[in-house]
């Protein structure tokens, strides 16, 4: 049971997602490929299921329990990265409007900025700074939500979770 909540948590949220697979080679803007939160979680998760209980890896019983108890978790986590995708996407208009709402400037990006900044004038300067500013931030909200999801799906598929939770149905 453990490689498929290991799996079904890896694939339904992309905490490993690298940048060398595939699909994301071709994408050429490294925040993009960082910030993508494009997986939608239930149906990921309940094709995962579904493929389970296709190859009996549970019993019909256990199967049942297993995919009424985590269900749900995957519909809230769905809602969940839908709202993060938004927060995401909508970012740099709100930072704008809105500036607290920025993390901090990484260390290395600061430094890069002490030493390089003289070359642009303060206005560049300023936007260089604002721009990296929402890339981490964004970076950050995506690998953050990514680590949530996945541990809550592994930590509800456990067995020692569902199969102790739910009753057994008459």
């Amino acid at each position: 049971m453990l490689p498929i909540s290991l799996q079904t948590a890896d694939d339904c949220t992309g905490i490993r997602r690298s940048i060398m697979q595939p699909a994301l080679l071709a994408e050429k803007d490294d925040n993009k490929r960082a910030i993508t939160l494009d997986v939608d979680i239930e149906e990921c998760v309940a094709k995962h299921l579904e493929s389970a209980l296709k190859r009996n890896v549970l019993s019909g019983t256990d199967g049942k329990k297993l995919y009424d108890y985590v269900l749900p978790i995957a519909k809230n986590l769905e809602l969940k990265r839908r709202t993060v995708a938004a927060f995401i996407l909508n970012l740099p208009v709100a930072a704008a409007k809105d500036p607290s709402l920025l993390g901090p400037e990484g260390y290395f990006t600061g430094r890069f900025f002490e030493h390089f900044g003289d070359r642009l004038s303060s206005p560049e300067l300023e936007k260089k700074r604002f721009e990296s500013r929402v890339r981490l931030t964004q970076q950050k909200k995506a690998a953050d939500f990514s680590l949530e999801a996945a541990t809550k799906l592994r930590q509800a598929m456990s067995p020692t979770k569902w199969a102790n939770d739910i009753p057994d149905q008459p």
